[in-house]
């Protein structure tokens, strides 16, 4: 399961948490890459993170934050679809066999 900060509110015993993603870019030339990971609160990087490329294509200007954009809305997407999977994983742990 994924590990993630959480409390029981006293009232009506709902449960609040907080769930915090690091994403660190990378600037090479022409090429971005990002890792986004989900961290603690103290934070320390979980076992769950991706990553994400970008590429400045030949002729265009070099706008770095449109490279950092792409790159971290791939890794946020990537990680994404893995949080679904440990997800429907966890699902499947706990759900009965008849």
């Amino acid at each position: 399961m994924t590990e993630h900060s959480s409390h029981h509110s006293p009232d009506y015993g709902r449960r609040v948490s907080s769930w915090h993603v690091r994403i660190d870019l990378f600037e090479d030339g022409d090429n971005t890459s990002a890792h986004a990971v989900f961290v603690d609160e103290h934070g320390k990087a979980l076992d769950l993170g991706a990553f994400g490329a970008a590429r400045r294509l030949p002729g265009t200007p070099p706008v770095p934050e449109i490279g950092d954009e792409v790159a971290a809305s791939r890794a946020l997407s990537f990680l994404a679809e893995r949080l679904m999977e440990n997800a429907v994983a966890d699902v499947a742990a706990v759900t009965p066999t008849n």
